[in-house]
């Protein structure tokens, strides 16, 4: 939804509807980004959780103990970029929650704030990247073959977040306008 709004929306704006995007952008702050953000949290651990069970060959009580919990987290490539997207969506959560609880902020930080949740967003999809398939090839394809799946995440992003995006948060607005307006 921020490549969308980053990219799609800032080309388009109109200078006779600026209200309508600016509605848009409020919806999505205070109805769409703390809750995808959670859900997004719930997912990773669930990630783990599900990581832990097939290293314990299905055994509940060994995969949801601390310790086979902490081995997973603290060696090797999954728990590295795991503790790496994690990071990320609490900086976001951080992020997002500035954005709804301090409406009046200084000028250059407002800026800057679509900027940091793109890069965050990118910065996620390269820690899954990298804890994906793509990184599983040998080291002599390794850089092509992640940089095809982050690019491949990036423009499925885009699409899909687009649609949510318009679906969700656009439309909704449209509904109170005019069929003129619309």
């Amino acid at each position: 939804a921020q490549l969308w709004q980053s990219f799609v929306l800032q080309l388009g704006t109109n200078e006779d509807e600026p209200n309508i995007d600016q509605q848009a952008e409020q919806r999505f702050q205070q109805k769409f980004s703390l809750p995808t953000l959670f859900v997004i949290l719930l997912a990773n651990v669930g990630i783990l959780i599900g990581q832990s069970l097939g290293v314990s060959n299905g055994n509940f009580a060994q995969a949801l103990s601390p310790n086979s919990l902490h081995n997973l987290i603290a060696v090797g490539r999954f728990g590295t970029y795991w503790t790496m997207r994690e990071i990320v969506v609490f900086v976001a959560i951080a992020v997002a929650a500035y954005i709804i609880f301090s409406p009046q902020r200084p000028r250059l930080i407002s800026i800057l704030l679509p900027s940091l949740n793109l890069l965050l967003g990118l910065v996620m999809l390269i820690a899954v990247t990298l804890s994906g398939h793509a990184a599983a090839v040998s080291s002599s394809s390794l850089l092509y073959s992640i940089l095809i799946d982050w690019l491949h995440l990036l423009a499925a992003s885009l699409w899909i977040g687009g649609m949510i995006y318009l679906s969700l948060i656009y439309l909704p607005l449209l509904k109170s306008r005019s069929p003129l307006e619309r």
